[in-house]
């Protein structure tokens, strides 16, 4: 038997590479077995024994509940401490299973609620809980009993929630100053001193004067911060990245919600409608200084990566491809196709194709546009391109250019001996125009007399309406290449098939009980089938100016309120949790419902 010991052996799956065995010789056997035992001791979940309490300072004749906590083991015996300075009033117990990160966590529980009685400083003595013969002890608590007239935790609360200082919805963002199409994240942030037991958005507003992104992965992880002598705790509900499309002062008017909130020992709930303030951003227009002729409106941090094509000599009836990539972090709306700089009249140019990829990362936006140029030589000859891109960059407030290395290709007229299409018609003009045309040799025979069917007429009146439905399918997608269909006609014609695409993946992230990814579904169903139908650009994409386009048509009332109510709904759950496979349901059927009821009353049925 080998004296090496092997732990690990990778095969190839898919895309993973075979490697050699990774051996550990005999001096290390023992160091990689105990390293090993750690990880998987450290891979079960632990023994634990906690003590809390929902409060620090309460008055005489108030309580405090005191819980003690034992996680992933059973106690075959528990000894709570003294509660010297309090009255027990009453004890409980729970227990509790919760499955966290792919591993099954439970927890045994005792609950003791006290009542203060003299005013002072106490301690709550250790608890013992001893599991398979081996003691386990609490942290001490300390619990302050007030004099009288002064406020315990649970009063400062209340009297918060009355004052409205107990829970505050704030906008937030980096900088009030940006230059024009400047990418700019806000924020939406959380405070609150008490629990919170539910949150609802009452309405958002619809950010005019920006083109508006909303992000969808940010850290939402409560933390802690002392605003005006009051510890709160805090984190992001919404972020949305905005890009000013004009200069000036440009406000946002408030977000606000209807939240829940929890008094610990109060056994009413208290309601608090929240709104963020107004707030103000100041756009500064682009300088004129230093700004290059090629530049069209990006702005942003961006990078440029040209690709061509596998040979750098083509012949006059070939057409040449060459691909540029624009990627970074900005409004991409704003890039334009950068020109190529190649003369008309020694090639033919065509259209560039475009296409977009948004991305986030870390809770940022960026992308990615890549646009691709097809061009035709007239003349042989040698040349070359030289693309550039020039935009704004918003971290040095100055202009830049990218200029990737020079392309040369060489142009011939194609290869020796190689029949080309205008080799062919040039001969059939010549044959038109000799005196004497070619003899013809085959000669077709027929039985006079046949009947109609299975004739040649017959055959070509079957297959010519075949052949005419094809013909103007493929006219039409040549014209979709050529540009000359218009897109916004397209898509518009397209909105109700693409909004059902929309709703099956929906579906299948419904049925698979991944809410986030359903709501998403849902929104971007919704929004993409108005807007695509009413022919609202991305920027200007709004609820208010849905809701006046939608007025203007035969749309009913009551299905564009549906429509706007379900958006909330959507955005509501992604940055509330919402997760109830009911509501689920009902959003889903609603959201058929009201893209049949809009299609029906955009096509005058209603």
């Amino acid at each position: 038997m080998s004296k090496q010991l092997t732990f690990f052996h990778f095969k190839k799956i898919k895309n993973y590479t075979r490697t050699k065995p990774i051996r550990f010789s005999k001096p290390y056997r023992f160091l990689v077995l105990l390293i090993c035992f750690f990880i998987t001791q450290n891979s079960f979940s632990q023994i634990s024994f906690e003590a809390t309490a929902n409060a620090t300072q309460i008055v005489p004749g108030d309580y405090v509940d005191v819980t003690f906590t034992l996680s992933n083991a059973d106690m075959s015996s528990f000894q709570p401490p003294d509660f010297k300075g309090f009255k027990n009033l009453r004890s409980s117990q729970g227990s509790n299973f919760e499955y966290r990160n792919g591993r099954m966590t439970r927890a045994m529980s005792r609950t003791y609620t006290l009542q203060g009685k003299t005013p002072g400083k106490y301690t709550i003595g250790k608890a013992t809980a001893t599991v398979q013969g081996k003691k386990y002890y609490t942290k001490p608590l300390k619990i302050e009993v007030l004099p009288p007239g002064k406020k315990g935790t649970r009063e400062r609360s209340i009297e918060r929630i009355n004052n409205g200082t107990a829970v505050l919805l704030r906008a937030e963002v980096d900088t009030t100053t940006v230059w024009l199409g400047q990418g700019v994240e806000l924020d939406y942030t959380l405070y609150t001193s008490v629990g919170l037991e539910r949150i609802n958005l009452v309405n958002e507003p619809d950010y005019p004067g920006f083109y508006a992104v909303q992000v969808k992965q940010f850290p939402d992880d409560w933390r802690m911060k002392m605003l005006d002598e009051i510890n709160y705790k805090y984190k992001p509900v919404k972020r949305v990245a905005l890009f000013p499309q004009k200069t000036g002062l440009l406000e946002i008017k408030p977000m606000t919600l209807q939240t829940r909130l929890r008094v610990d020992g109060q056994r009413r709930s208290f309601y608090e409608k929240i709104s963020s303030p107004v707030l103000k951003l100041n756009v500064k227009p682009l300088p004129e200084v230093g700004k290059p002729e090629n530049f069209s409106g990006a702005i942003g941090t961006y990078d440029v990566r040209v690709t061509t094509g596998s040979s750098n000599t083509i012949s006059l009836n070939e057409a040449y491809t060459l691909g540029m990539t624009i990627y970074g972090a900005g409004d991409l709306k704003q890039i334009q196709a950068p020109d190529l700089g190649l003369n008309p009249e020694d090639f033919e140019l065509y259209e560039p194709k475009t296409s977009e990829k948004v991305y986030e990362s870390k809770g940022k936006i960026s992308g990615t546009k890549t646009f691709e140029y097809v061009f035709l030589p007239k003349k042989t000859g040698n040349f070359t391109v030289a693309p550039s891109f020039s935009y704004f960059d918003t971290e040095l407030s100055e202009y830049v250019t990218k200029i990737p290395d020079t392309i040369a290709f060489r142009v011939v007229r194609g290869v020796a001996g190689a029949a080309t299409t205008f080799d062919a018609i040039d001969e059939e003009n010549e044959l038109k125009n000799q005196d004497i045309l070619p003899i013809k040799t085959a000669t077709n025979l027929y039985t006079r007399g046949r009947g109609f069917f299975s004739s040649f007429p017959f055959w070509a009146m079957l297959v010519l309406p075949v052949l005419l439905f094809g013909g103007v399918i493929g006219y039409r997608q040549m014209l979709i290449k050529r540009g000359q269909i218009d897109p916004n006609l397209l898509r518009q014609q397209g909105a109700g098939k693409v909004a059902q695409e929309r709703l099956a993946n929906a579906k299948t992230h419904l049925d698979a009980n991944k809410s986030r990814d359903f709501y998403d579904e849902i929104s971007q169903a919704l929004w993409g089938y108005v807007g695509d139908k009413l022919g609202i650009p991305l920027s200007e994409l709004t609820k208010e100016n849905v809701r006046e386009k939608l007025s203007k048509q035969q749309v009913t009332e009551a299905d564009t309120e549906r429509f706007v109510a379900l958006l909330n709904t959507c955005e509501m759950a992604l940055f509330a949790g919402m997760d109830n496979a009911a509501d689920m349901n009902k959003t889903y059927d609603e959201a058929a419902q009201v893209i049949v009821g809009i299609e029906r009353g955009l096509s005058g049925l209603d």
